[in-house]
């Protein structure tokens, strides 16, 4: 999940830079530079495939309760 949203934050600041000064946000900037800082930690997930292979199995053994 946090590879995910470190994707979305890094094509969110890519727009605002587009945009300009007006549409800087600063919480968007210090998530993206949280997330980069701590990606070496869930770095496999980056790939979409395991990804969603990971949270297909997190899934299977969450809802297997339910």
């Amino acid at each position: 999940m946090l590879a995910q949203r470190r994707i979305e934050a890094e094509s969110l600041a890519a727009r605002r830079e587009r945009e300009g000064w007006t549409a800087f946000q600063l919480a968007d900037r210090m998530v993206l530079n949280a997330l980069s800082d701590n990606s070496g930690d869930w770095a496999e997930y980056m790939d979409p495939v395991s990804r969603d292979a990971a949270l297909q199995r997190f899934h299977n053994y969450a809802y297997q309760w339910y």
